[in-house]
């Protein structure tokens, strides 16, 4: 009975903390939103990112990655620049065009574009990602 168990909560276990991580991430999502203070920025270029790792050292050719760099102005009227990583290959705002920002209003440097895709992709993904592992788990019991 016991060695029946232990292949699905071998997967189970692994299943129900990588839900907890997604569900956490999302937390940390609302916590930074309800704190937030929003206004909107200006794409102001897009730099080009090559990725790093195991794949350059072996000479492959990579694709470069091309994020947004977005320039905004706070209530305290000073400007802050930061380049959204989350975006990359679905959205790719034009040089120029303003797009809604938030930011931590203690830290502005911790900015990110409004959008389903840069805020909610990642934990959702996580999370649809650990309740998957967690039915294969169910399943093999």
């Amino acid at each position: 009975m016991i060695d029946a168990l232990i292949p699905a909560l071998s997967v189970l276990v692994p299943g129900v903390i990588v839900v907890a991580i997604g569900l956490l991430d999302m937390a940390f999502r609302v916590r930074f939103l309800r704190r937030a203070c929003r206004t909107w920025g200006t794409v102001q270029s897009m730099e080009e990112r090559y990725p790093s790792g195991p794949f350059q050292a072996r000479g492959v050719r990579s694709i470069p990655s091309y994020l947004p760099k977005i320039q905004f102005v706070t209530e305290d009227g000073l400007r802050y620049e930061f380049v959204e990583y989350a975006i990359s290959r679905f959205l790719s705002p034009q040089v120029g065009r303003k797009i809604a920002v938030a930011y931590d209003p203690h830290a502005p440097q911790k900015a990110c574009i409004v959008h389903w895709l840069t805020l909610w992709a990642r934990p959702v993904s996580i999370t649809m990602f650990g309740i998957f592992v967690c039915f294969l788990g169910v399943h093999l019991l």
